[in-house]
Parts: C-alpha cells; structure tokens; sequence
C-alpha cells in the first residue's frame, strides 16, 4: 500500500531497531514496549466498546422485555388491591404494612417503565409522599453520596448540581483534584526518601520536571515541522494533495488536542519511514519521550478501564468479565430466570383473585414485608 508520500507502508509497528553489534539501550527498549502497549490498547479499546455494547443489544433484546414484563405485572397486582384492600375491613397497622407493599411494588415498577398519570396518581394514593418527591429524594441521597465520597477522599467540599450547571467551576474543581493529587504523590514521595527531601532535586524528579516542559514546549515545534511535510499546498499532485489534507486534518486535530504522543508518534512514523533512524534519536530527547507515551499508556489504560463505570453500560457491567461468548450466556440466563420470575409473580397476581382475598391478601403481604428481597431484582 502506497504512503501520502508515495513511500511503502512499513509491514511492522514503530520500533526503534538496535545498530549492527549493539544492543538496545533502556530508554530504547522502553520506547519500543510502549509503542506497542499504546498500539495494543488501541486495539483493544474498540474491541471492548464493541464487547458492551454487544451485551447491551443482547439485554435489550432478551433481558429488558422480560423486566418490562415483571413491572407490568406488578403494576396489576397494585391495581387489584387497590380496587378491593379498601372493601376487605383490615385494621389500621394492617393497611399501612399494605401501603408500604404497595408502594414499593411501584417503586420497583417505575425503575423499568415510564409510569402513565393514572400509575402515577394510583402511587400517590398509597405512599406517604408524590413520585416526584420520591424521585427528588433518591436523586438527593445519591448525589449526597458522591458529595461524601469526593470530601472523604479529597478533603473539599463540592456542590455537584453547581458543577454540572456551570462549566468553569467545574474546570477548577478539576484542576484542585489534579493538584491534590500531585501534593499527595509528592508527600508519599517525600516519606520514602526521608532525609532526602533535602538535598537537590533527584535525578527522576528532574527527569519529570523535564518532561512537562517538553510537553509544552514540544506540540508547537513537531506540530510545525509535521506541518511542512504535509501541508497540501506545497503538492502539486491532485491525489497526494488530498491525501495530504486527510493528514493535515490529522495533524491540526492532534495540535488542538495538545496531544504531544500523537504528534510524536507522527514524527517517529515519518523518521522511521523515510530515514529509518530512530535508532539515532538522543538519549536524552527519547527518555523524555518515554516520560510522555507512558501518561499516553495511562490514559488509554483508565479509557478502557473506565468502560465498566459508564453509565451506559451500567445493566451489562457485570457480564463483561471474561470472554464475550460468557456474556451472552450469562444474559440469556438471567433473562430466563426473570421470565421464572415473572411467571411467579403472576400466579401470585392470581392467587388473590378470589371469592374472599382478605386473608389471602395479608399473607402476600406479610410474606413481602419479611423477605422483601425476594422481590429485589436490580435493575440498574
């Protein structure tokens, strides 16, 4: 396959390739095994989206119908004993264990489906507050939570609603988290070296130091000589022309970025393409380069890890664990078992309807009261 620039593509990956009777140095060897984690995870990321978002088509098709059903049949059951508790004579502590039955079964209903107003008028009559409050106030406690969880482990206060609504505060509150962390990183730094802390700057601190300011100083410079290789003006050639402005927008869209591992790796491509010595770089220049592909090797690590905690997934996280093929059985089980589930509470449903339901009535609901598990399946 013929290159923009009417080489051939190599057949191998980036890697920097060990001079005639001499061997790899450590920033060389390390400069090549990230290369191919940074190469690998690539691959793996799509791979991974393509595993989820393959559960969820499969939990959509099997899963999710059999939950709709189960809400259906429980928001029956609830208009049963609406339209007969009230005929039956039952004592006060009595329909207050029934209006927690029932409106927990609503609860549980409203997870699944989107509830009609008369659904919604029907949960009102029964619980001691509106659906809206309900609603409210789990929003609250979970957003409580989180607002715990960011104080217990960051030491600052937040107001989460005022970050979703405006952005430069949540940008600070971003910019606090990432300087707590480095003072943290550097506090545990400073207990293992003790006394060390002071003297001068160690050689891996300096290291560090060097490479942000490479970092900031390096996108403008690559991204400027990347420009004058592949700008599309300087081509006549109509076809390496466009194929030219594909590569530009590439390399504008990494400058905008600030992604430097990618304008570097853009770089090393053309070196190892058309030069072929990247065995020639400086020790000093490839060390900083190793520093910034492995914040490169980081991110796409917490991208992929990162899958499992998005919410768009949060119903199939839990199959994603091993080979896909797993999965899908493991789904197609658990829409079985709900659809066990669904029948049972039908003839539960069933069951009530009869001649003179009071005492079969509490029984369901005594039994509900003390094992409410039972009726717990998580749907989120």
């Amino acid at each position: 396959m013929q290159t923009l620039f009417g080489f051939e593509e190599p057949k191998t990956s980036l890697k920097i390739s060990a001079a005639p009777k001499k061997q790899l140095t450590k920033a060389q060897t390390n400069f090549n095994q990230l290369i191919s984690r940074i190469e690998k995870l690539r691959k793996e990321i799509p791979q991974e989206v393509e595993k989820y978002d393959n559960l969820l088509r499969c939990s959509n098709e099997y899963v999710l119908p059999a939950w709709e059903r189960i809400a259906r049949i429980r928001i029956q059951l609830v208009v049963y004993l609406d339209e007969v508790v009230l005929t039956l004579g039952y004592k006060q502590k009595q329909m207050e264990q029934i209006s927690i039955v029932i409106a927990d079964l609503l609860d549980s209903a409203f997870a699944v489906v989107q509830p009609s107003e008369g659904e919604k008028e029907l949960y009102e009559r029964w619980a001691e507050r509106s659906l809206d409050e309900a609603d409210a106030e789990r929003e609250a406690g979970q957003k409580g939570m989180m607002e715990d969880m960011f104080e217990a482990m960051f030491g600052v206060k937040v107001d989460l609603d005022e970050l979703k609504n405006d952005p430069e505060k949540l940008k600070e509150f971003e910019q606090q988290m990432e300087e707590r962390e480095r003072e943290e990183a550097e506090r545990m730094a400073g207990k293992k070296r003790g006394r060390q802390t002071q003297k001068g700057p160690t050689k891996k601190e300096a290291l560090a130091k060097a490479a942000e300011e490479l970092k900031s100083k390096s996108v403008r410079s690559i991204y400027i000589s990347l420009a004058k290789l592949v700008h599309p003006d300087t081509e006549p050639d109509p076809i390496l022309r466009a194929a030219k402005e594909e590569e530009m927008k590439k390399v504008s869209a990494a400058y905008e970025a600030n992604d430097l591992a990618t304008l570097l790796k853009m770089e090393m491509e053309w070196i190892h393409k058309h030069n072929n010595e990247l065995d020639r770089i400086p020790e000093e220049k490839l060390e900083l380069f190793v520093q910034v592909l492995r914040d490169q090797v980081k991110e796409l690590e917490g991208e992929k890890a990162g899958l499992q905690f998005d919410p768009k997934y949060s119903r199939v996280a839990e199959f994603a664990y091993g080979r896909p093929e797993i999965g899908l059985q493991k789904i197609k089980k658990k829409a079985t078992d709900l659809q066990k589930y669904g029948n049972h509470v039908e003839s539960v449903r069933r069951s009530l309807d009869v001649p003179n339901p009071k005492k079969p009535i509490m029984a369901f609901v005594k039994e509900y009261m003390e094992d409410l598990a039972a009726f717990e399946f998580d749907f989120f």
